[in-house]
């Protein structure tokens, strides 16, 4: 095994030595699923890697709460930690003002801890809309629909070996604007955005490459059941109706660029 899970619901009895420390904090409300997709796509990338999942102290969980406290590190367990990498999840939060999330103090609080004890960062979907606001002042538009789908754009650089990304959206913002220190990966009108900081040792992503075959499946029938006024994914179903996976070695080129650029940092920084 290459993949070693220190705390979370896949907790396992193997830890990889000489590995990569990742720390994930999982903010989704499915953690369970969230775990095994970030799991299985961190074992594609064939690295010795072990993965501390956690959520914060401050969260009044809604979902398998006394679980999640059984089997989850908070921040104030890892704080005096040293990682190669943090991930940090998306989170179902575009419509509430952050003045209103419980555990935002919280989060701040570990933006600017990543900058002294974790070599490289990566931030999807709703944390990199906040992250976005909060350290680069760029505002976000809210669509009426959902960006829901597979999108695919051009890799304008950084990426090897392909000319486009395929990459699952499933969100209501855009980042509107690019700050002057990113890099861009990938753009589009949709705001499908993957960009590199290298100053501050980032990367932004507002999809979810992470995803398995049927999450988009899963939440559109869910969005539709809630009676939201949704549209099909896009380029997600064949003609049957059945969810086609067409961005995996995307996904796992993705994050072996990004787990490469962590070590390079490490080396330099700590």
């Amino acid at each position: 095994m290459m993949v070693g899970v220190r705390s979370g619901f896949l907790k396992t009895d193997h830890i990889a030595s000489e590995a990569k420390e990742i720390l994930i904090l999982n903010l989704m409300p499915d953690r369970r699923h969230v775990e095994k997709n970030f799991f299985d796509l961190f074992n594609s990338t064939k690295r010795k890697l072990n993965l501390t999942f956690i959520v914060p102290a401050t969260h009044k969980i809604k979902h398998d709460s006394l679980a999640v406290r059984q089997v989850y590190k908070t921040f104030a367990d890892i704080k005096d930690n040293y990682y190669d990498a943090l991930l940090v999840t998306g989170a179902p939060l575009e419509f509430i003002d952050f003045s209103q999330i419980d555990y935002f103090p919280e989060f701040l609080e570990i933006l600017k801890w990543r900058k002294k004890h974790v070599a490289f960062s990566t931030f999807e979907c709703w944390s990199a809309m906040a992250l976005s606001r909060i350290e680069y002042h760029l505002d976000y538009s809210l669509e009426r629909k959902k960006v829901s789908g597979i999108y695919e754009t051009p890799v304008y650089s950084l990426l090897k070996g392909t000319k486009t990304i395929q990459v699952p959206q499933s969100r209501y913002f855009k980042i509107n604007g690019l700050a002057k220190s990113w890099q861009v990966i990938t753009n589009d009108k949709d705001g499908s955005l993957i960009s590199f900081d290298r100053t501050n040792r980032t990367f932004i992503i507002t999809g979810h490459p992470e995803y398995d075959r049927e999450t988009l499946a899963n939440e559109y029938t869910r969005d539709l059941k809630r009676g939201l006024s949704i549209d099909e994914p896009r380029n997600y179903f064949d003609k049957n109706k059945i969810p086609q996976k067409t961005w995996s070695r995307n996904s796992t080129l993705l994050y072996s660029t990004w787990l490469d650029l962590a070590e390079n940092c490490k080396l330099r920084q700590f």
